[in-house]
């Protein structure tokens, strides 16, 4: 017994450290694209809100991103924070999920065609829907324009059109109550004022609800270019 025991405790040790291993590898880059995302959403967010209060001073998101590089994610470029960014504001998802959504699309909509030239009439269409629901993903606005239309595009297309034919890029939603105390709000940003003195990395937000792509970046939608 002592000679098959012995190789396969060896064995399962060896298995053991490196499906750890492998598990690490695989992890990682999940992991820190989590507190990379976290902490560039949350500073749009705060930035966003104390705009006209801070005035010129506003970071870019050119610094944002070099000050997540600098103080939370040292091992990650600036040019790839804004690449997994970039996925995370078109997508709603991090980025290696969105690898992950995309392969599940080839197989899904693998008749779509890439090279898909879309006429006036389907463009209005797609305006149609876009000025509808601007907050949809690329994938979902392919969907809809899909049975719309009965034409099946790669959502590729569909971003290429929307910049280069409609001229859309991704604007910040307001969403604007229909009573509102103007009072109120004057007081609510005095507090503020006073209590962060121009200074809104002291406000700390917190959200116990559950966040998926269907609500992570439905903030942010589709709109003109040059407009606000």
């Amino acid at each position: 017994h002592r000679d098959i025991l012995f190789p396969l405790t060896i064995f399962m040790i060896m298995f053991s450290v490196g499906a750890l291993d492998s598990w690490q590898r695989q992890a990682h880059g999940p992991r820190v694209q989590v507190k990379a995302i976290n902490y560039i959403a949350n500073k749009h967010v705060i930035y966003e809100a104390y705009a006209n209060m801070m005035g010129n001073t506003v970071p870019t998101l050119a610094e944002i991103l070099h000050d997540c590089n600098e103080f939370i994610t040292p091992d990650v470029s600036v040019k790839t924070l804004r690449r997994w960014w970039n996925l995370y504001e078109e997508w709603g998802e991090l980025p290696h999920k969105v690898s992950n959504r995309k392969q599940q699309m080839k197989v899904k909509y693998r008749h779509a065609r890439t090279g898909e030239i879309m006429d006036d009439g389907d463009i209005l269409v797609l305006k149609e829907i876009v000025d509808e629901n601007p907050n949809l993903y690329l994938d979902e606005l392919a969907f809809l324009f899909g049975i719309k239309t009965n034409k099946f595009v790669h959502y590729s297309t569909i971003r290429r059109c929307m910049d280069e034919k409609l001229g859309y890029s991704m604007k910040v939603l307001q969403t604007v109550a229909k009573q509102k105390c103007e009072q109120d709000e004057i007081r609510f940003l005095q507090a503020f004022e006073i209590l962060l003195q121009s200074c809104p990395e002291r406000l700390v937000t917190i959200d116990e609800t559950h966040k998926d792509r269907n609500a992570a970046r439905r903030r942010r939608g589709w709109g003109k270019k040059g407009n606000t």
